[in-house]
């Protein structure tokens, strides 16, 4: 499990690091937002304690961040959950596939050509993907 929150205008991940909490990820946006998957500062990210939104409340009281969410490592839906990564044997799956694509595609995170290097199989074939707005 991770927890994912939105850095607020302004602070920056050293303003992270200085609280006491370690910067596991950070995704900036193309409209200048960003996100960060912050963590325990202690250990490898590996071996890390996860963090949950009652961890984080002292940097969303200090205004540093806002909006944080549990990212949980496996889906409670019995149609959803699957070891495979690529949720290439959950067909239920394949809408939320979808929909995350189409984010990457709208906001110029990936292009089609990108699915397969990020090793995702989807049941479509590359012909069948849509093209990336100009």
């Amino acid at each position: 499990m991770a927890t994912i929150a939105r850095l607020n205008a302004g602070p920056t991940v050293e303003d992270i690091a200085k609280t006491g909490y370690a910067v596991r990820l950070q995704v900036a946006r193309p409209d200048g937002s960003a996100y960060v998957v912050a963590g325990s500062s202690s250990g490898s990210p590996l071996t890390a304690r996860s963090l949950t939104i009652a961890d984080l409340q002292p940097l969303v009281n200090a205004g540093i961040i806002s909006s944080p969410k549990d990212v949980l490592s496996q889906s409670s839906d019995p149609l959803l959950a699957s070891c495979d990564y690529t949720l290439a044997e959950k067909p239920a799956a394949l809408p939320y596939v979808q929909a995350a694509e189409q984010a990457g595609f709208a906001h110029g995170l990936l292009k089609p050509s990108d699915l397969s290097n990020l090793g995702l199989r989807t049941k479509r074939s590359p012909s069948e993907l849509p093209e990336p707005p100009a």
